[in-house]
């Protein structure tokens, strides 16, 4: 199955002579056309994609707290540092 085919999924009987590679099928809206791209990453890979934006916000999360954690041990240590100075 052809990507565009994918794209117009429910829509079409067969494949439109009038296909323009790049341009949206008409009366086809942004969010139309991107549940049919998480779609067609479905079919390539397998994998849900609400799946994998859960786990990159996961991820994020955890990096983001590592930076946090890591900013204040080292501030920390500055300051004792700076503290044994004076």
């Amino acid at each position: 199955m052809s990507f565009y085919h994918v794209l117009c999924e429910g829509r079409s009987r067969g494949p439109r002579n009038d296909f323009v590679p790049g341009a949206l099928p008409p009366r086809m809206t942004v969010s139309a056309a991107s549940a049919a791209i998480g779609s067609t990453l479905a079919l390539f890979f397998g994998v849900d994609p609400v799946l994998v934006g859960i786990i990159a916000v996961l991820l994020l999360l955890v990096f983001g707290l590592f930076l946090f954690v890591r900013k204040t041990l080292l501030s920390f240590s500055k300051g004792m540092r700076d503290g044994k100075r004076r």
